[in-house]
């Protein structure tokens, strides 16, 4: 299995092994590649919008029975299968024997990826793992609080009326803003909603608190119990039925309240990029490392690990027609083509505004993502109705809200920041 970073890579992975193949005549070997979707390749002069059923030349129904040798097809017809998130957990191969790793593993996530080599099968090898992209310690630490026994403390459910209490002791907000922006929210009937600015209305109050009266270390406190608020009602509204109204009031508030508050000083990260071309690369063996842990106890794992968000990566340059693909992997969405028209129209309404086109002329890329924050809620709640499971997944999902806005933040200020032509 050769695990990628992102579905182009796959695609560039199987006609690069493809062709490997035909060039030394190896007819005793082929590769098959998963990802979901499709793909176009910036880089193909022909432009060709590629898919798993197009590049392997059979449905993606087939295609782990025909990497298994299941359901009739033969053992040995494909070797490699090339992944791009699909099958990159959840997948049971046992035959299984080698992974190459060309991306970036993190915790469980790691544990569940190379973990697909974890299964017996008569006459299998020592499983081998090629990794170009982590490091040892890395992958280690990743599975060391699954080790030998896994102990999770119980969760106190009182830990939402805490995180209730510290947001309310910080003056940013009171329960009757929090009751006015449920009564906005709240469906009145079926697709029917009050005034959308009036749902930016409500968050006013408590946005020029926030900015006005606490200091830096402050916002970062707030912002952060806010975060832990959502994630903590999240997974608790899963497994226990409430009978206090205020806490899913201030769930929706806080959702709200957090992808509407100005962006953290630098979140928005280093974009260097056409000023740097990579021309060369060399691929150097470094060793062999075992990465074994060893048999010590590890202390009980927390329900709700940190708090606050992490700082934010480099963005990278992509293409707007990949955006709604790559979310769709990274998030697990079901996002349509109708949902990246709606998205370019979003970026339709950001390239027209004056205020935008003035702030990314005038300044650096840091201080213009301060500007479009404000810009960026503003189009979503305006076109809240068009399509409100999107609204919905911008509330509930912090992450991908700020993957969304920074992707069209990078995109917009590139466009606009350009000088115009002769």
């Amino acid at each position: 299995m050769i695990v990628t970073a992102s579905r182009l890579h796959a695609v560039r992975y199987k006609q690069a092994i493809d062709r490997y193949l035909a060039d030394h005549h190896l007819v005793d070997t082929r590769a098959v590649v998963a990802f979901s979707g499709k793909v176009t390749d910036p880089d193909d002069p022909h432009g060709d919008a590629w898919s798993e059923t197009s590049m392997n030349r059979f449905p993606e129904s087939e295609t782990a029975k025909r990497f298994k040798g299941e359901d009739g097809f033969a053992v040995d017809a494909f070797q490699v299968l090339i992944v791009a998130e699909k099958f990159q957990t959840g997948f049971d191969a046992p035959r299984l024997l080698a992974m190459y790793v060309d991306k970036k593993l993190e915790g469980v996530n790691a544990v569940q990826t190379l973990a697909r080599l974890n299964r017996s099968f008569p006459g299998k090898g020592q499983p081998f793992v090629l990794d170009f992209r982590n490091d040892a310690e890395a992958i280690t630490d990743a599975f060391r609080p699954w080790y030998d026994t896994t102990i999770v403390d119980p969760v106190d459910a009182n830990v939402l009326y805490r995180y209730q209490g510290n947001l309310q002791a910080s003056g940013v907000f009171d329960q009757t803003e929090v009751d006015h922006y449920w009564e906005v929210f709240a469906p009145v009937a079926a697709n029917d909603r009050k005034s959308n600015g009036a749902l930016y209305a409500a968050l006013a109050g408590p946005r020029q608190r926030f900015s006005d009266e606490l200091d830096d270390d402050d916002q970062d406190q707030f912002r952060s119990d806010l975060e832990a608020y959502g994630r903590a009602y999240a997974f608790l509204s899963q497994i226990v039925d409430w009978t206090d109204a205020d806490l899913e009031k201030l769930y929706v508030f806080a959702r709200s309240l957090l992808a509407d508050l100005p962006p953290r000083a630098g979140a928005a990260g280093i974009d260097l990029g056409s000023q740097v071309e990579l021309t060369h690369l060399r691929i150097e063996a470094r060793g062999t490392v075992d990465a074994a842990i060893a048999d010590n106890a590890t202390g009980p794992l927390d329900a709700f690990p940190g708090e606050g968000a992490g700082p934010a990566g480099d963005p990278e340059t992509e293409r707007l027609s990949a955006i709604v693909g790559r979310l769709n992997e990274k998030y697990g969405f079901q996002l349509s083509i109708t949902d990246a028209l709606l998205f370019e129209q979003f970026k339709g309404d950001w390239s027209t505004d004056p205020e935008l086109v003035a702030a990314a002329k005038a300044n650096t890329f840091e201080n213009f993502m301060i500007v479009f924050a404000t810009k960026f809620m503003n189009v979503v709640l305006g076109r809240m109705d068009t399509n409100a499971e999107i609204f919905k997944a911008l509330l509930d999902n912090q992450s991908f809200a700020e993957d969304l806005k920074h992707t069209y933040g990078r995109d917009l200020y590139q466009q606009l920041h350009a000088p115009a032509g002769p």
